[in-house]
């Protein structure tokens, strides 16, 4: 066979390899093709198909540059050097590559959804779900292009739209696993929660070693307060986390175990092992301020907001810049506009990827950037890992350690994370001088008290209350709130009307527990000021474990109702006790669950008590840390300082202790 034919019959051979799974068979008949010919563009192209699909990813690069030195203008070699580039986490050289190829080739809709996916991964929402409209214009029924278009535009709060894609994908392909669990999140942003675990416990069934589908099914469950089968749950869910599996997202793991090590363990699986940018720029101190840029999502009418507002306009403006990166996605309301009117400048990160927004945040001279996110919805840790700032802070709305090396410091208080569990947290920790809680008491307290009978209460009966989220309530807890109601005769518990099959399953668990449906009371979602004015008819509020009550408890006692609590081991569950404490009300403090029921009974069935310690919470709120803001924020700054002024001298970051 001459050389010609022995290079057409490599290339044959090669190609039949490919297409039969064989990528080492395929490669070791091009490297023979091209010792014939090594200008030979068809045996470049498809050799760095065959060492991506082999791992050899640089390889697969410089093969693939080579054949497109050769033939530039080939939109098929574009685009495997798109799929090489993405592999290796060179997302935005692969971006140049995919929008080449779609220059070069209109009509090539896989290449298009390639881009799309590369924009998504950047965090360019608006632009991947460009480029996915333009594959599904080529192919509309392509199911993985379909799951991954509703995904960019429920990151946009394009919910529905992203449903009826979704609701396509899966008539498409009623077996795809990953459409069934993108459908599934959709249901659950738009609260149709039956519906999104019916969806998730199907992708589980089809797919039992998925990673997050285990915790994803838990947590949907508790969501309904569906718990027949919750105990064998969690255990299996231990287990995984125990043999390193990503099993859960680590937000969802602070509302299950009660244990600061394995909720390391599980944001370590979450975590950048490493920064991706691991210098550190020079701290500046512009103008002789530091320079504090808070990053959030949540820069709108949202819990986070309700407490922290005030914090902006506090902020000694001759000792510190204060600035608010916000990726809102879009979102504007009297929450955000009060806060562009507070900072000194609001950046938006909107369409920014991670390494674009950490540059941004670094041209800026952001001297400490301040995670108000960590692993909650529409969190982006990605920004930290590329060093948005010299140092870079977890703060405020995940209560838990981010397991990796990007931040700095944790900021919490003594209670919060006792000196003995500083090893449970990744970052080095930072306690305040009082409760690490802040609370935006420019918000006054309402002046106008509801009847009772407005809310479908009692009048005269003692109100137990509880305005949590449904998936903070677990099994142990609810049992032991209808110990307390058993304990207290015509007491009511009043709840948060969360979603209506955990109204239903929550009545059917009192009745299995021997306690009147008829006396839990649901109270219905409220505009903030409306809530607060409504929670002032409970007379205790009863606090959950593993996760506590945060901002509720502390809308609670800010409007004078006591709350009892039972502290855990976690920072999630120890905030209330941090409040009660900087409050002097260790008395609400329960030392095991015996006690929370004991004390339950006690204050609801003696009016006097529970007046006296109602008088108590009134007097201590006015001279308490807990709602002196000003003090709170001096505090907050010290840190600030003290972070400072080690990285100046060249010290590590160290654990930090700020005097009151």
């Amino acid at each position: 066979m001459n050389s010609a034919g022995s290079v057409q019959a490599g290339l044959e051979r090669a190609l039949a390899s490919l297409q039969s799974g064989d990528p080492a068979g395929a490669f070791a008949a091009l490297e023979a093709v091209l010792r014939l010919d090594p200008d030979n563009f068809d045996a470049l192209n498809l050799s760095g198909v065959a060492a991506t699909r082999l791992g050899r990813h640089e390889d697969a690069v410089a093969l693939l540059e080579r054949a497109l030195a050769l033939q530039p203008e080939h939109a098929g070699a574009h685009n495997n050097l798109g799929l090489v580039l993405r592999l290796l986490g060179r997302t935005e050289e692969a971006v140049v590559a995919y929008r080449r190829t779609t220059e070069l080739a209109p009509g090539y809709a896989a290449a298009h959804a390639n881009l799309g996916n590369a924009y998504a991964a950047l965090s360019k929402h608006r632009l991947a779900i460009a480029s996915f409209e333009a594959s599904l214009a080529l192919r509309p029924d392509h199911a993985d292009t379909l799951v991954q278009y509703a995904r960019a535009l429920c990151r946009l709060n394009r919910t529905r739209a992203a449903l009826d894609a979704l609701d396509h994908a899966v008539a498409l392909a009623p077996e795809h696993v990953e459409a069934l669990v993108a459908r599934g999140d959709c249901l659950r942003d738009l609260k149709r929660f039956e519906e999104s675990l019916a969806d998730h416990q199907k992708a589980l069934q089809l797919a039992p070693d998925h990673q997050l589908l285990p915790g994803s099914v838990l947590r949907r469950q508790m969501k309904l307060c569906e718990w027949g089968n919750f105990d064998a749950l969690v255990a299996k869910l231990a287990t995984r986390i125990g043999r390193g599996e990503m099993a859960i997202r680590p937000f969802s793991s602070l509302q299950i175990f009660d244990d600061p090590y394995l909720q390391l363990t599980v944001a370590r699986t979450m975590s950048f092992d490493a920064l991706i940018s691991p210098v550190a720029p020079a701290l500046r101190r512009a103008g002789g301020k530091l320079h504090v840029a808070y990053f959030s999502a949540d820069f709108r009418a949202h819990a986070t907001m309700y407490v922290m507002a005030e914090l902006f306009a506090l902020h000694d403006r001759e000792r510190f810049r204060i600035s608010a990166f916000a990726f809102n996605v879009g979102e504007d309301d009297e929450y955000t506009r009060r806060t562009r009117r507070l900072v000194d400048e609001y950046v938006e990160l909107d369409g920014l990827s991670s390494p674009e927004a950490a540059a941004l945040s670094r041209e800026r001279g952001v001297d400490i950037a301040v995670d108000v996110k960590g692993y909650t919805q529409h969190s982006r840790p990605g920004i930290f890992a590329h060093r948005a700032a010299p140092l870079q802070v977890n703060y405020l709305a995940y209560p838990g350690t981010m397991g990796g090396g990007q931040m700095d410091y944790i900021v919490a208080d003594r209670v919060l994370i006792p000196s003995g569990t500083f090893d449970a947290y990744s970052e080095k920790v930072v306690w305040l001088p009082g409760c690490y809680f802040p609370r935006d008491t420019s918000m006054p307290r309402p002046s106008a008290r509801p009847a009772r009978r407005a809310h479908g209460l009692p009048e005269d009966a003692v109100v137990f209350c509880s305005f949590n989220q449904s998936n903070k309530i677990l099994p142990d807890t609810f049992t032991d709130w209808m110990r307390i109601l058993a304990g207290v005769e015509g007491s009511v518990l009043w709840l948060y009307a969360d979603n209506p099959g955990a109204c239903a399953n929550l009545r059917k668990e009192a009745a299995a527990r021997g306690i009147d449906p008829a006396r839990l009371v649901f109270g219905a979602s409220l505009p903030q000021r409306e809530h607060m004015e409504r929670l002032q008819l409970a007379d205790l509020c009863l606090d959950t474990l593993p996760y506590n009550a945060h901002t509720t408890a502390n809308d609670s006692l800010y409007v004078g109702v006591p709350i009892l609590t039972l502290p855990g081991r976690t920072f999630a569950g120890r905030v209330c006790a941090s409040m009660l404490t900087t409050l002097g009300l260790p008395e609400l403090i329960a030392s095991d669950r015996e006690d929370f029921v004991r004390l339950g009974i006690e204050l609801g069935s003696n009016r006097d008590k529970l007046v006296e310690v109602a008088a108590k919470l009134a007097t201590n709120a006015r001279t308490s840390p807990l709602y002196d803001m000003p003090r709170y924020v001096h505090g907050l700054e010290q840190a600030y300082e003290r972070m400072a002024e080690r990285h100046i001298g060249g010290l590590p970051p160290d654990h930090l202790a700020i005097a009151p």
